[in-house]
């Protein structure tokens, strides 16, 4: 949960900022920002050095109460950007053909720039020095990281506005209960695989039997277990 507990803290900062700042008048005639090119590219590299100047004390493998420091720049930035994306409706005027561009790139460009800092980093022997310090592999690997994540999120925003933009039946009930298959999942995984774990299967099948058998029963659970406890029923 410790991820539930960094989005609070961001939220309590970001409603505490509100209270403490006076709201600006609304000005007829203002037009909202538009998204573009240029912004996306912006906010990709205040990501790549925001994470760069972290990694140089907190790199890659490294916590503070488990949170690791090492990415939270993107959270940071890309709570604030969700903000003001919010607040000027941008995410929902992000066209399709722009949205599908960013999602290729972000596969494919994403993967062959993966590929290739890897196979540089490892035939030049730094590939400890793409998880943080002062250099240039972890900048790299930070620009990479942080198009990646810009990319793939203006691109699954658009693409699945336009094409996946409804819900089942089945699809709904797995939706209302997510949030308690994120809370309650670790207990029901870790059983179930030490469990399995002196079984004589290879760890591939291992994994694909607890795929098999955790995900209906952490769903299974979360619906008619903890969805239905007193108190707990109301947050979850």
């Amino acid at each position: 949960m410790w991820f539930a507990a960094a989005l609070f803290l961001f939220s309590l900062v970001y409603g505490l900022a509100r209270l403490a700042l006076p709201s600006p008048a609304p000005v007829s005639g203002v037009r909202q920002l538009e998204p573009s090119v240029a912004r996306a590219v912006l906010l990709i590299l205040i990501i790549a050095v925001s994470a760069s100047l972290i990694r140089i004390v907190q790199p890659i493998g490294t916590s503070v109460l488990n949170m690791q420091l090492c990415y939270f720049a993107s959270y940071i930035v890309l709570f604030v950007a969700g903000t003001v994306a919010y607040r000027n409706d941008l995410l929902a005027r992000i066209g399709y053909r722009s949205g599908t561009r960013w999602l290729v790139a972000g596969i494919a460009l994403g993967f062959l720039a993966w590929l290739a800092l890897v196979i540089a980093a490892t035939i030049t022997g730094t590939t400890a020095a793409l998880t943080g310090g002062l250099n240039w592999w972890s900048a790299a690997y930070s620009l990479w990281e942080s198009f990646v994540a810009v990319a793939m999120t203006i691109g699954l925003v658009a693409v699945f506005r336009e094409r996946f933009n409804r819900q089942t039946p089945l699809v709904r009930t797995l939706s209302d209960n997510a949030f308690a298959v994120y809370m309650f999942h670790p207990p029901i995984v870790i059983a179930l695989a030490l469990l399995f774990g002196p079984i004589p299967l290879a760890p591939v099948e291992k994994w694909a039997l607890l795929c098999a058998i955790c995900v209906p029963l952490c769903f299974a659970s979360a619906h008619f277990v903890f969805r239905r406890i007193p108190l707990l029923k109301d947050v979850l």
